[in-house]
């Protein structure tokens, strides 16, 4: 008796756990690049959060299929210290829970890369949201107008539209630079950080 109790308990307990903390796709807005920028204050840093407009790009609920350009990506900015600060901040702003699972580039300020990029990089390397197939980028200027000016025009995805830029084995204008590699050499003494 005590067998079957014991074994209907087990039973139970590995059922009963549930989604609780599940996310709905539709509860979920997807960043698609992030631009980090210097500000006045020290140790705060503009985060320019570029995020995926899902039903612009699905076509939503019509059957027109989806738009293209300024329609599928909007953005937002925040200041704060941390990343995951920034990113709570701009939850707070938009209906959706901004997730970095599907990121795919991150740019950063002139100004940033010359005075060093260590803190802000040892801080994605520590998130398992954070995958390390992210390409990297320097924008001259700020981050925050290099990723204002970005319109994909042919493409849908905005994911895609990042992916075929940065990923062109044929272009000699934008180096393939991702963040496993660049995360592994920052230590490295084979290659100059």
């Amino acid at each position: 008796m005590k067998k079957i109790f014991f074994t209907f308990f087990v039973i139970i307990l590995l059922f009963s756990g549930g989604c609780y903390d599940a996310n709905e796709p539709n509860n979920i807005a997807y960043v698609v690049a992030l631009g980090i920028d210097k500000t006045e204050e020290e140790n705060i840093y503009e985060y320019t959060i570029q995020f995926a407009k899902t039903t612009q790009i699905s076509g939503g609920s019509s059957e027109e299929g989806g738009k293209e350009g300024s329609n599928i990506v909007e953005v937002i900015n925040v200041k704060a210290p941390t990343i995951y600060s920034g990113i709570n901040m701009a939850n707070q702003s938009v209906s959706k829970t901004f997730t970095l699972a599907h990121t795919k580039l991150i740019v950063i300020s002139e100004d940033i890369a010359r005075g060093g990029v260590r803190d802000i990089f040892d801080t994605f390397g520590r998130n398992s949201d954070i995958r390390p197939d992210i390409y990297l980028s320097v924008a001259r200027g700020t981050a925050k107008d290099y990723l204002d000016a970005v319109k994909p025009i042919a493409e849908v995805n905005p994911v895609t539209y990042y992916r075929l830029i940065y990923q062109s084995e044929h272009g000699g204008y934008v180096p393939r630079t991702v963040l496993r590699d660049f995360y592994f050499q920052l230590d490295g003494e084979e290659k100059q950080s």
